[in-house]
């Protein structure tokens, strides 16, 4: 909170009483003093509803109420007082736009309110189709995206990747959390200032505190098959949608929290827990065994506990522990994978023990540290013994799934310092601060029955798809691997109040990565394994970067109304991935890293391999190494914008932002260089209508390395710099976005964007990826030639209105552009490999995405209780717009099928059909 008092000819007034108080503030109202220009700041704020008092002898005190701060923003709040002998005191209500006039972030806050009053999938992709700028390639529907995954996996204008997640500051984004908790979400998509390190969007969930009043909330959802219509068109059944049912079969969402003193203004308490049920049919997954469909359902259970001690008056310290089991027995299920060749999870995952201790050093110099732990710990099971097999042309799969055991953990630490002074009559606000971690990533993989995949490659017209024998592969399971990530930054920046309408941001932070490898081996016992133990190697490059960061603000008219805004950034580092690093890192070479050699097969189980059947050879054992002058990769931004306050609770704001990769690597296969492809083959491309024989035919070029060629089948690779130019992707977004904070019985959050990517492909390596520009060693690639640029749009809608009796209704839409999808052509080559060639990369789009949802409520209120009955309606439009297909040529080309997914919505090719949810919630 910042600001001026001033007299009432606009004058500074010096030494007056500033005292910022809230429910959210432990230990009673924060007080400081104007300086010598009037100026007041009070940090290390938690988010919530404010009153700002100003008091100074011989004038009126002045209250000013209803102020909202959110996470990570600075509220400007100035006190005009007024002379009165009597001292009388004068209470108004705070008429300030919520426009941060001392950041160009831009993003959104989603506090509790509005994750609790709008209708969404309550989890980190159904969040996501919501926000301003982010545009998810996968869309929930009444929580079909539950337990999938753990990002959101969207585009962040235009850009995708690199996210940052953090959970009451820990850095970890492998987590499911329970979104009952959360007292504000705070979203950043651009103009990050110099604290920030990720050029990905960065989200930040807030886990709720305890108070000096007790207060608690139960929750109970129900929605079952029931209540869901159907929106499998007789056009879908015609296009190959495979006849099984895509109902929920059911879904629960049953949580409870309680929080309030242990030690009135001293000690408080927040403890909750959460279960999340979900559970659907995929259409076409089915028991083998049976062969009937099987429910697919993922099941959440999420314990939460958090303390709030302050020590002193100035000292708090602040304990978190959130847990998460996850069950999902069917992960990777899709209509061409049955139950028995799934994968069995059951993982535990951890964000804490996290300490946070905060220090208020003086009036204006504060100080907070942390240090916590996160991790999980994720075995997957096979349901069968039967060996592995897969039919190369259709994706059916059998048998058994990996079977292994992940077990990463991360140690992190963090602190900040900031000092508010004045130098030369302009107020600085002079923030530094550091953050790390260490993290390693353990793997015990076990196998396959045989350690062998079995594949075959059928044709048109197979009764059978597993009787056409292709190739095998030959792993050296069972294996150990570890490998670890340290990375370490420091930031400082300093906030210029140059004059009253204009501040300066000027920063500049550090980001260090390192990585090596522990002690580890193959113990040598698998049938194809080799014994060997490597020793620990720290030897690896270290990425050391400087990333300068200023913005301007201009409060246009002076009284925070308008406001124009312009950013630069450098982002140096990555997200919050176990093994993310701003370059390649020691695991992308490790040793012990499986090794997969891929045989001719003439269908012999198990195979003994034969050296003169290899087709390929990749993994461990080999000469894999990391260029030591490999430079740290990243990105520069550029934003420009104008934040409008058309009044109190309404602002409009207009961004453009333009984003261009830099730097970057790409591996050299050392033993089959770009002359070593000399067998040359052709097959036949039967162009867009998928038959051979018409005018639309083509010839399709495949190459590879002979056989006596002297380093076939070695593994001899360099990861090294990309070249100027190369894999330098350029974007620009436009975004306008209306927010209206709920007053007066309603809220809004409206937006448009549109984004464009023009891509910069890396040189060829080979002839494959110089005759297919968007093909890579012979393996599907999403990248697109530089001549095809990407641009989508996308509208946001969410709201709530409020009707007499208390009831309230609220609403979701989402309307987005489809991606783009490429066709693609197998063809084999002289060593009988099955090539997939993207003859082109953007074959076609599917169409807009366009999704509705609903809420009524109705609330019961006697004296501190509540009861609130909801029904929400997900889908209201029963779209069935197809968002997958196969993009293969052959039988199944075009059809509206999804190969596997790790939930329920990305192994559905069409959105769920709408369905409605029960659900009551009571308050104290």
């Amino acid at each position: 909170m910042t600001g001026r008092a001033l007299d009432s000819s606009g004058g500074v007034l010096p030494g007056v009483e500033v005292a910022v108080s809230s429910p959210a503030l432990i230990g009673g109202a924060r007080t400081t003093f104007t300086d010598a220009q009037g100026a007041y700041r009070v940090t290390q704020l938690p988010s919530g509803d404010y009153r700002v008092t100003f008091k100074l002898s011989g004038f009126k005190t002045l209250n000013v109420d209803a102020i909202r701060l959110d996470v990570g923003a600075t509220m400007t709040i100035n006190g005009a007082l007024q002379i009165d002998a009597l001292s009388e005191e004068v209470t108004v209500i705070s008429d300030k736009p919520v426009i941060d006039l001392q950041a160009t972030t831009v993003g959104v806050n989603w506090d509790d309110k509005q994750m609790e009053d709008l209708p969404y999938g309550r989890g980190i992709r159904g969040l996501a189709r919501l926000v301003p700028g982010l545009s998810p390639t996968q869309f929930d529907v009444g929580g079909n995206t539950v337990g999938g995954s753990t990002t959101t996996g969207a585009r962040n204008y235009g850009r995708s990747g690199q996210e940052l997640i953090k959970f009451d500051g820990v850095v970890w984004d492998q987590f499911f959390g329970d979104y009952n908790t959360y007292e504000q979400v705070q979203i950043s998509a651009a103009a990050k200032g110099a604290e920030a390190q990720s050029p990905g969007v960065t989200l930040s969930f807030v886990i709720k505190s305890g108070s000096n009043k007790m207060s608690g909330m139960y929750l109970a959802a129900w929605q079952d098959g029931a209540f869901q219509g159907s929106n499998v068109t007789p056009e879908l059944r015609r296009q190959g949608f495979d006849p099984g049912n895509n109902k929920f079969t059911r879904y629960n969402d049953f949580s409870a929290d309680l929080g309030g003193p242990i030690l009135r203004d001293r000690l408080w308490f927040y403890a909750a827990y959460g279960h999340n049920y979900s559970g659907l049919f995929i259409p076409g997954f089915i028991s083998e065994k049976t062969g009937e469909q099987v429910e697919y359902f993922t099941r959440l259970d999420n314990p939460t506990l958090k303390l709030t001690y302050q020590m002193s008056q100035n000292n708090k310290v602040e304990l978190s522990q959130q847990l998460n089991r996850k069950w999902q027995p069917y992960r990777n299920a899709s209509r061409f994978v049955p139950l028995e060749a799934t994968q069995n999870q059951i993982a535990w995952t951890a964000i804490g023990p996290a300490a946070k201790f905060t220090r208020i050093l003086s009036n204006k110099m504060a100080f907070d540290a942390g240090f916590n732990r996160s991790g999980y710990w994720w075995p997957d099971l096979a349901w069968t013994r039967d060996v592995r097999t897969i039919d190369l042309t259709t994706t059916e799969t059998r048998g058994a799934f990996l079977e292994l055991r992940r077990e990463p953990v991360r140690w992190g630490y963090n602190g900040t310092y900031s000092w508010f002074t004045n130098i030369r009559n302009m107020n600085h606000e002079v923030k530094s601060g550091f953050l790390g971690y260490r993290s390693t990533n353990h793997v015990e993989t076990y196998g396959y029955p045989n350690q062998q995949i079995y594949r075959y490659r059928s044709v048109s017209g197979d009764p059978n798809v597993f009787t056409r024998p292709d190739s095998v592969q030959v792993f050296d399971y069972p294996n150990d691997t570890n490998s670890g990530v340290n990375f370490n930054s420091w930031f400082v920046n300093d906030m210029i109040t140059l004059t009253r309408q204009v501040t300066l941001n000027a920063g500049v932070r550090f980001d260090r990565y390192s990585s090596w490898l522990p002690e580890q081996g193959n113990p040598g016992t698998g049938p194809f394994a080799e014994k060997n133990l490597y020793p620990e190697n720290r030897n690896f490059p270290v990425y050391n970067a400087w990333s300068p960061r200023l913005s301007l603000i201009y409060d246009l008219t002076g009284n925070g109304r308008v406001a124009l805004k312009t950013s630069y950034g450098r982002y140096a580092a990555s997200g919050s991935g176990v093994s993310a690093s701003s370059g390649p890192v020691a695991a992308d070479v490790n040793p012990a890293a499986t090794r997969t050699t891929t045989y001719r097969w003439n269908g012999q189980i198990p195979y003994v391999p034969n050296p003169a059947d290899v087709q390929s050879v990749s993994g461990g054992r080999g000469d894999r190494r990391l260029d030591p002058h490999l430079k740290p990769e990243g990105m520069d931004e550029y934003t420009g914008g104008v934040d409008l306050g058309i009044n109190r609770d309404l602002t409009v704001r207009l961004n453009l932002v333009r984003k261009r990769d830099w730097g970057g690597s790409k591996e050299l296969d050392l033993a089959q260089p770009f002359e070593s492809f000399t067998d040359r083959r052709t097959g036949i491309d039967p162009g867009r209508d998928n038959i051979v024989g018409t005018a639309d035919d083509g010839i399709v070029e495949v190459w590879s390395v002979p056989r006596s060629y002297p380093t076939f089948g070695q593994v001899i690779r360099l990861t090294t710099a990309t070249e100027p130019g190369e894999g330098e992707d350029r974007y620009w977004a436009f975004e306008s976005t209306a927010s209206k904070r709920y007053s007066s019985g309603w809220s809004l959050l409206a937006s448009y964007s549109i984004d464009r990517r023009d891509v910069r492909n890396i040189r060829p390596r080979n002839p494959n990826e110089a005759r297919y520009p968007q093909s890579t060693d012979g393996v599907l690639s999403t990248i697109f030639p530089p001549e095809l640029p990407q641009v989508y749009q996308g509208a946001r809608l969410s709201g709530t209105y409020e009707l007499p009796s208390n009831i309230l209704i609220a609403s979701t839409f989402t309307a987005q552009q489809g991606e783009y999808f490429p066709r693609i052509v197998q063809a084999p080559n002289a060593l009988n490999q099955l090539v997939d060639v993207v003859v082109e990369g953007q074959a076609g789009r599917y169409d807009w995405v366009r999704l509705l949802d609903l809420r009524v409520s109705k609330t019961f209120i006697k004296g501190k209780h509540s009861f609130e009955g909801m029904f929400d309606v997900f889908n209201l439009t029963n779209t069935s717009v197809v968002l997958r297909r196969i993009t293969v040529n052959g039988p199944n080309y075009l059809k509206p099928l999804a190969t596997s997914g790790i939930d329920a919505a990305s192994a559905n090719p069409i959105p769920a059909p709408r369905i409605f949810r029960l659900s009551a919630r009571y308050r104290f």
